[in-house]
C-alpha cells in the first residue's frame, strides 16, 4: 500500500501524495458520482485491497457493525452521505499521527508492521478475549 501512496517513490509520503490517494480511492467508490458515499459504497471504499484475505466468518457481523459506526463518526451532517469533506479531518488526524518525527512526511519505519503472527481480530483483553484469571 505505502508504494501505491509514494507515487514519486522517494521513501516518503507528504501529505498531498495520502490525499490525492484517498480522493482516488473515494472517487472510485463513488459509483453514482453523488459526491458522497452511501454506507454499501463506504464499505466498498473499505474493502480489501488485491488479494489479501477477508476477514474470518466470525469476525464479518463485527467487521460490519464497526464500519457502521465509522460511517455515522464520518457523516457530521447525518444525511446518509459521507463527503470528501467529513473525510478530510480523520484523515488528516491519522497523517498527523503516523508523522512520528514530526517532519510532514510519514516513512516507511513510522508505518506500523504487522507480523506474520499477528492477524485482525479481537484483542487482547477485548470482549472476545478468554476471561483473566484473578490474581494470587
Amino acid at each position: 500500500m505505502f508504494e501505491l501512496i509514494d507515487v514519486n517513490r522517494d521513501g516518503r509520503v507528504v501529505w498531498d501524495e495520502a490525499w490525492v490517494f484517498v480522493t482516488t480511492r473515494f472517487n472510485a467508490a463513488d459509483a453514482d458520482r453523488s459526491g458522497g458515499l452511501s454506507l454499501e459504497e463506504f464499505a466498498a471504499l473499505r474493502m480489501r485491497q488485491g488479494d489479501a484475505p477477508g476477514p474470518r466468518p466470525e469476525y464479518a457481523q463485527r467487521m460490519e457493525q464497526m464500519r457502521g459506526m465509522m460511517f455515522r463518526g464520518l457523516d457530521a451532517d447525518r444525511n446518509g452521505q459521507v463527503t470528501l469533506v467529513e473525510i478530510r479531518p480523520m484523515v488528516e488526524a491519522r497523517f498527523r499521527a503516523l508523522d512520528a518525527n514530526g517532519d510532514n512526511a510519514v516513512s516507511r519505519d513510522e508505518v506500523p508492521q504487522r507480523g506474520p503472527h499477528q492477524h485482525r481480530g479481537p484483542r487482547p483483553g477485548g470482549p472476545d478475549a478468554p476471561p483473566t484469571p484473578p490474581a494470587r
